[in-house]
């Protein structure tokens, strides 16, 4: 699959789910970010905006490929994928993460609308509501972009819970510190420095956070592509 992550707000969470929820179930995928820094830790070629022929060359080479696209580049993206035409076609789908926040509800609202202005069926589009509390309902957070939603045809059950983890994770990906919960537990087990059994526990609560994380994104990734 060719993904690009877009949208026109910051902070909706792009990196972490092209990272975490979308290149781990993509066999041999890369991510391309498309960004005026590089300041990620992503290893892969860095673009910028203007640069966007050159990101179509990486899609046909790879066979599955999740494009960061960066708010402060995407006006210019667009506007290079019209100069580009029928470009838009090589994206298979078009993830569009959002927040509670009123403006990157608006943002993500408009974002939708210059999709569908340059030709992408909505039927490519894929919304994923992040952030979500628990105690929540997308109805009750975002009632104005879900009735907007609705409108066009697009799901609003793909959800991504709020937790704790997303904050803990540095160099390890969910799946890791999923799997490492019997090992974390052994060697918690064994160790007799009181400094090194604090960082195990802490450690083994990352582990448990991840299993439900984890469990939450394999259904998030279902519904988002299988439904």
């Amino acid at each position: 699959m060719k993904i690009a992550v877009l949208n026109n707000s910051g902070n909706v969470g792009k990196s972490t789910i092209a990272k975490h929820l979308l290149m781990p179930r993509l066999t041999d995928s890369i991510i391309i970010p498309i960004e005026t820094i590089n300041d990620s830790d992503i290893e892969s070629p860095h673009f910028k905006g203007k640069n966007f022929k050159d990101v179509l060359v990486e899609l046909a080479i790879h066979d599955n490929v999740v494009v960061d696209i960066g708010s402060s580049n995407i006006e210019t993206t667009i506007s290079e994928m019209r100069k580009l035409k029928g470009s838009h076609e090589d994206f298979d789908f078009y993830v569009v993460p959002t927040v509670p926040s009123q403006k990157q509800q608006i943002d993500t609202m408009q974002t939708i609308a210059q999709l569908l202005d340059i030709g992408i069926p909505a039927n490519k589009i894929r919304i994923i509501f992040n952030m979500v509390d628990q105690d929540e309902t997308v109805e009750s957070l975002f009632p104005k972009l879900a009735a907007y939603c609705k409108e066009l045809g697009l799901q609003t059950e793909s959800v991504i819970y709020q937790s704790d983890l997303f904050p803990m994770l540095k160099e390890l990906s969910i799946r890791e510190a999923a799997e490492m919960n019997e090992t974390i537990k052994s060697k918690l087990k064994a160790e007799t420095d009181t400094d090194e059994k604090r960082r195990l526990a802490s450690l083994l609560a990352a582990s448990r956070l991840a299993v439900g994380v984890e469990d939450n994104l394999n259904s998030v990734f279902q519904k988002v592509f299988h439904e």
